[in-house]
């Protein structure tokens, strides 16, 4: 469960319908944003927003409807690893003086701070939504 404001906050593009927002609350029917990945895997080049999908098992299934799409994780990471490559590859130059023992364009040190944002990077998408995956979403609606 989301807040209103996340997809805003983390600043994650929705691609097709709209994020959650003060419409979906109590009493109103249980709205999802689900990404691409999903919306390929289960809906095959169709566009999901509107559709619906059971969450849950039989005795507390719920009924959950998409109303949008959102960015993936990883693509907006590696946008931004490869933003961050070229500005780092620009500024060698300035980072010569502050720098010892390595050379500015040293492909073993970028390569290492690649692999360390990447990581980074899956572990701050991973991590929240295995959470949440964890979660019965009757409880959570009931705790809301």
């Amino acid at each position: 469960m989301v807040g209103s404001t996340f997809f805003e906050t983390m600043e994650i593009p929705i691609l097709a319908g709209r994020a959650i927002d003060k419409r979906d609350v109590d009493g109103a029917p249980v709205a999802a944003v689900v990404n691409q990945v999903f919306a390929e895997k289960y809906f095959r080049g169709e566009n999901p927003v509107g559709r619906h999908f059971t969450l849950g098992g039989k005795a507390n299934a719920a009924d959950v409807e998409i109303v949008g799409i959102a960015r993936e994780v990883a693509v907006l990471s590696a946008f931004g690893l490869l933003v961050g490559l070229v500005a780092a590859y620009q500024t060698t130059a300035f980072l010569k003086s502050f720098l010892f023992g390595v050379k500015p364009n040293d492909p073993f040190a970028i390569g290492a701070s690649v692999a360390i944002l990447i990581a980074c990077a899956l572990l701050a998408g991973y991590l929240p939504a295995f959470r949440a995956s964890r979660i019965d979403p009757m409880v959570a609606l009931r705790n809301e």
